[in-house]
């Protein structure tokens, strides 16, 4: 009995403990620092408030840093200090929830068609955001494995035909409704310029890694409709049996190495 107390005594603690994080937490994006004034010590020169202050302020500067690394061509279409403004914004919407920043700025694009003023001066920065994430997901994704072309040719007949290819972790497709890679590619080679203008026009991209670099690819319309094709999980034989099907697509991006795998549907 004594042994089960005690466990509960500690679980009370704990609830405790974790009740008080998540309100420092709030405290700190929410600021709702009135809320801790009776559950935190005051500490030194610095009363409760001043202290979350402090808090605030750092957490703000790494989302900051976090976010204009993620968003290098974006920062400096609109600007730094505008940028810093709408970073701040999408964090009173989307509040990082995680200690792993890698996927903090996931909404970004989404976030910014809501803002009518960017729409009108920049209509193509959703896209352009899009674009970057891909480049952050790119990065951050599992390593290729090579796909084994010797069990694949070993298959029956009948079981090739129901082969599903998965494109590697690190490949994006991106179908954008704004020619943004061209930007992109000016920031890479230092010639970026500040007047520039991206047309609207559907333009089909994948971000795939080479040589451990995400890069932007311009890809041709066989590619583009296979990829999609590949996003839908359709078997070998329904690509065959496509009209648009391409074999030198196939082998392209087998060549590229975008394909890393393959299981047999059911």
């Amino acid at each position: 009995m004594e042994n089960t107390g005690s466990r509960a005594n500690q679980g009370r603690a704990f609830m405790a403990i974790e009740a008080t994080l998540a309100s420092f937490r709030d405290a700190v994006v929410r600021d709702q620092s009135h809320q801790l004034s009776m559950r935190l010590r005051s500490g030194g020169m610095l009363d409760v408030s001043q202290r979350i202050v402090i808090y605030q302020n750092n957490r703000q500067q790494t989302l900051l840093a976090v976010m204009g690394k993620q968003y290098p061509v974006t920062k400096q279409v609109v600007g730094a200090g505008c940028f810093d403004q709408l970073c701040v914004r999408y964090d009173r919407c989307h509040p990082a929830t995680s200690c792993d920043l890698d996927a903090y700025g996931e909404h970004f694009a989404t976030f910014l068609e809501g803002i009518e003023t960017v729409g009108d001066k920049t209509p193509y920065l959703a896209d352009l955001c899009r674009l970057e994430y891909a480049l952050v997901q790119s990065y951050y994704a599992k390593e290729r494995s090579a796909l084994d072309v010797q069990v694949l040719n070993a298959l029956p007949a009948e079981q090739q035909s129901q082969v599903v290819f998965q494109l590697a972790a690190d490949v994006i497709p991106l179908c954008l409704n704004h020619d943004v890679h061209q930007l992109w590619q000016q920031h890479q080679t230092g010639m970026f310029k500040q007047t520039f203008t991206c047309p609207m026009v559907r333009t089909d991209l994948v971000v795939a890694r080479d040589r451990y670099k995400p890069k932007a690819n311009a890809v041709d319309q066989p590619e583009t409709s296979l990829l999609k094709a590949l996003q839908e999980k359709k078997t070998v034989g329904q690509l065959m049996s496509s009209l648009d099907f391409s074999e030198a697509a196939l082998i392209s991006l087998l060549h590229k190495g975008w394909i890393d795998g393959f299981h047999v549907a059911a």
